[in-house]
């Protein structure tokens, strides 16, 4: 963009700006393309690497369901492999419909009011799931950790 004028007067800049019926060069365009994948990625790195960083502020764990994010944590952030974080991976890759028409009030209440029962839940739910951690075939995993649940809730299906 060429500068038509500068004042110091104002602290102003005219440019001139102008639309052109031909395509960039290719070198021009490709250059273009280039930068916009970087900046692109450089976002979304920035907001994954300041997310993960709140989580570990409050000691939480960062969760994802995107293969992308898994993989950039893998290769920046070593991976803890313990029976809590086993067992909401589980959780995240199974369908939990006994939770979708409970309002976020409700839950939360109840979480409040009947804490220890969640405690005890969770700890039942780690010992049933702790050794699929040692599964590493998808759809094995996915039928062992539904009968798990099955066991643990006591569903008839």
């Amino acid at each position: 963009m060429p500068i038509e004028s500068v004042s110091g007067e104002d602290a102003s800049v005219e440019l001139l700006l102008s639309k052109t019926t031909a395509p960039p060069e290719r070198e021009e365009f490709e250059a273009w393309v280039f930068q916009s994948i970087n900046q692109s990625a450089g976002r979304i790195y920035s907001r994954i690497l300041a997310e993960n960083l709140f989580a570990s502020r409050f000691n939480a764990s960062y969760l994802s369901d995107s293969p992308l994010v898994f993989e950039l944590l893998e290769q920046t952030v070593p991976l803890k492999d313990d029976v809590s974080i086993n067992t909401t991976n589980a959780l995240l890759n199974m369908e939990l419909p006994f939770i979708e028409n409970v309002d976020v009030e409700t839950l939360m209440r109840v979480r409040i009011d009947e804490g220890e029962a969640f405690e005890n839940f969770r700890v039942a739910l780690d010992k049933q799931l702790r050794d699929l951690r040692l599964e590493s075939d998808p759809g094995k995993l996915k039928i062992k950790t539904e009968n798990a649940m099955h066991e643990l809730i006591g569903c008839t299906g």
